[in-house]
């Protein structure tokens, strides 16, 4: 009988993984299988259903619920992130339980801005929010999406998504920015009013000292 050399011994001695698991040597293994996400539907119909349920979520939570979103986004907390729910429903959580919770995946976004919400100034804080929703919107929806495993179902998903305003653009065209937008221009209109006023205070005390030193 013909015995394999040292070197190639392992290569002719059958798999031993693949007798346990009942799989023929030398066979392809099966395709990885995604985790099923909560809720989440493996139909063209269902995932788009999913989308704008959460896209509904994250316009609420911006607009008709912004001034509870922003005492939710306390900087004084730890990273903290909104995650939209497939009932419609909003919530803010912080980034350690999301990944505690690998079924949640990805992690809802806006992760860390709570501690930059002094510094951007509302409006501007909001809209970063509202286009990092959208990020995780299409990743969401084509995470989902690999289980349809087709490329024409893929391209339907998205000529769904497409035909929707992103949650950036349903921003700009809600009343909650033309009322922030309002306000934040009157707010700098005063404040160029202030320092224009205080600089005509500093050159009226400035001539009154030299027409008191002449």
């Amino acid at each position: 009988m013909k015995r394999c050399a040292p070197h190639l011994a392992s290569r002719c001695r059958p798999n031993q993984n693949a007798q346990r698991t009942g799989q023929a040597p030398g066979s392809v293994p099966p395709k990885p299988t995604r985790p099923v996400f909560l809720g989440a539907a493996c139909t063209v119909f269902g995932i788009f259903k999913e989308y704008t349920a959460r896209r509904e979520a994250f316009l609420r939570a911006i607009t008709t619920d912004e001034e509870e979103l922003f005492c939710k986004f306390n900087p004084s907390l730890d990273n903290v992130c909104l995650y939209g729910h497939n009932n419609g429903r909003w919530e803010v959580t912080t980034y350690e339980s999301e990944r505690e919770d690998p079924s949640r995946l990805p992690a809802g976004p806006a992760v860390g801005l709570n501690l930059v919400r002094d510094n951007l100034g509302r409006l501007l804080w909001l809209r970063e929010i509202a286009i990092q929703c959208d990020a995780w919107l299409m990743r969401m929806s084509f995470l989902i999406s690999a289980h349809l495993m087709n490329a024409n179902a893929r391209r339907r998903l998205f000529n769904h998504i497409s035909s929707l305003k992103t949650v950036h653009e349903a921003f700009l065209d809600s009343d909650t920015y033309q009322r922030l937008s309002r306000e934040a221009e009157e707010k700098e209109r005063s404040g160029v009013a202030a320092a224009v006023d205080q600089e005509e205070e500093i050159d009226f005390h400035l001539r009154t000292l030299l027409d008191g030193m002449r």
